[in-house]
């Protein structure tokens, strides 16, 4: 049993447990991206609210459909989200900022100061929750992996071969 979650006039789910549609979020009018938390509890959202002039993160607890904890984020057009695998934290990245906060949103760890439009599109966690992918767009796309906890360095991937645009991934 699951969920698939799209924004399209708030953020609307497909619930397969009860073959309907739901909707997760009525104050998000526009979502650049959606995580669940893997128990399907919470969903993570970046995007757009018209009670904002910026765009926002929410956690929305999904049995009550209600937003739990949001933070604003600024202007930010492109911005990507990833649970890590116990829930207990979040990859968030959006324009130039790339961190880590906890389940309330609150910054946890900057991963990355990255050069001048230079994007991490895409994030992901691996499995055993240690590191953090992202696909980065920009002059020098690539993919880039952070350790969670430890050393600052990241270890770059061959950006050689990588066509400029985003770098979808996955562990």
């Amino acid at each position: 049993a699951g969920l698939i979650a799209w924004a399209d006039e708030g953020v609307r789910a497909w619930d397969d447990r009860v073959g309907r549609l739901i909707a997760l979020g009525t104050n998000v009018d526009s979502a650049a991206s959606i995580a669940f938390r893997s128990d399907g509890a919470r969903a993570a959202v970046s995007g757009w609210s018209s009670s904002t002039p910026n765009s926002g993160m929410y956690i929305i607890d999904v049995a009550s459909r209600r937003t739990m904890f949001s933070r604003d984020i600024g202007l930010a057009n492109d911005t990507d989200v990833a649970f890590s695998p116990d829930g207990s934290l979040l990859a968030f990245a959006s324009g130039d900022r790339f961190e880590i906060v906890d389940s309330r949103l609150r910054p946890q760890k900057q991963l990355a100061s990255l050069p001048q439009y230079t994007t991490p599109e895409h994030v992901a966690f691996s499995p055993d929750g240690r590191w953090i992918a992202a696909g980065l767009s920009g002059p020098q796309p690539g993919v880039t992996v952070w350790p969670v906890a430890g050393s600052p360095d990241p270890v770059v991937l061959d950006t050689g071969r990588l066509t400029y645009g985003p770098q979808p991934l996955a562990f």
